[in-house]
């Protein structure tokens, strides 16, 4: 099956979330016409795709406003069953006109925006069931999406955390940037990562968005970012680091030269 994995449940909340939309739309207007909610419909639908193809900070917004009208819907339906619903109620008139769905995916967005800004670091302690020569202080970073709601400073933020951590071995792992992402921000970005220090390297792994050209690959191996696509590595003597190039990448170049799991660890030993 060639369709990705969360094809179908983004196809379902998309259906299903632009019938919420439109069917609010059509009772607050009064829309009785087949042709109007038709209209309505295909508008709706519209924005939505077109806010989910560009990856906006309205692609989040669609996603809280389907959310909560999908709610609204079920509660004003609930409601009618139950014979809860009163014509008159100032809260089930502001709720009708999708007042209470707008307002709160405001609010969360802020609050995301606000969140994705400043990074936290979070400990933890992973103990293995192998023999290392000695403790291993590593630092990861994933999903920066770097452009989309996201400003260049986060990097200087990631940088001073993780200088701060004085981490052994740091590993970017997947999505440092999108695929609308302007090409001499993503290098910037590279280039300020390149400044942590660490006592074993900087690692790099695409993820799904990154789709990682060989431009871009020549970006993080000239200030020493080691690129593991389907490779692997011997760390200081004591530890592997496995990375593997993201699916989609032979998808879109039409390649098929993606290494299995098995066929990339042959050669590591497993004691």
């Amino acid at each position: 099956m060639d369709l990705e994995a969360w094809f179908w449940p983004v196809l379902i909340i998309v259906l299903t979330g632009g019938y919420a939309i439109a069917k609010t739309i059509t009772i607050n207007l009064k829309l009785t016409s087949k042709f109007n909610k038709i209209i309505v419909s295909c508008v709706v639908y519209i924005l939505i795709i077109m806010s989910i193809y560009f990856k906006t900070i309205w692609d989040a917004f669609f996603i809280y406003v389907v959310s909560f009208f999908g709610i609204y819907l079920f509660f004003h339906y609930l409601f009618g069953i139950l014979k809860w619903n009163k014509a008159n109620s100032v809260l089930d008139k502001i709720h009708l006109k999708g007042i209470t769905a707008v307002v709160i995916s405001a609010i969360l967005i802020i609050y995301g925006v606000w969140d994705v800004n400043h990074p936290i670091v979070h400990p933890f302690d992973i103990k293995i069931n192998k023999h290392l020569n000695e403790q291993v202080n590593i630092g990861f970073v994933a999903d920066i999406h770097l452009g989309t709601i996201k400003n260049d400073h986060i990097i200087d933020d990631i940088v001073n955390d993780a200088n701060r951590e004085k981490f052994d071995t740091f590993i970017i792992i997947g999505d440092l940037y999108d695929e609308f992402t302007k090409p001499e921000m993503t290098k910037e970005a590279i280039i300020k990562l390149s400044h942590i220090k660490t006592n074993h390297g900087i690692y790099y792994v695409e993820g799904n968005h990154d789709l990682l050209t060989e431009q871009r690959k020549k970006w993080f191996t000239d200030v020493g970012i080691n690129v593991l696509d389907d490779k692997y590595i011997l760390v200081n003597d004591n530890y592997y680091l496995v990375g593997r190039k993201d699916f989609r990448r032979n998808k879109i170049d039409f390649l098929d030269d993606r290494l299995t799991l098995n066929d990339l660890m042959k050669d590591i030993s497993s004691n």
